[in-house]
């Protein structure tokens, strides 16, 4: 697998992936368990809690704000209820 190693001045960033390069010399081979530990894969994921929370608050279902931030629906609900937003019966919107 191959892995940006962050060192491209030039570097750009993609929203859901994080820095990335157009010059393919800034790529390193790594084993999988490596890829993973300098990508960051499998790690916290920064979730935008108050996007989560307006759009639970507005009537989007868990599901949906996971699928739409890249997240399991637990990862939602977590944050929900860290911010002491009650949590509709399952199924249930607004």
């Amino acid at each position: 697998m191959w892995a940006y190693d962050g060192s491209d001045p030039a570097a750009l960033v993609d929203v859901r992936h994080g820095p990335y390069s157009l010059d393919l010399d800034r790529y390193r081979s790594l084993c999988r368990s490596c890829h993973r530990r300098a990508a960051g894969v499998g790690g916290a994921v920064a979730l935008d809690v108050d996007r989560a929370v307006w759009l639970y608050q507005a009537g989007a279902s868990s599901r949906g704000i996971a699928a739409l931030l890249d997240v399991s629906p637990n990862t939602i609900l977590r944050a929900l209820r860290s911010r002491n937003v009650p949590i509709r019966p399952r199924g249930r919107t607004r």
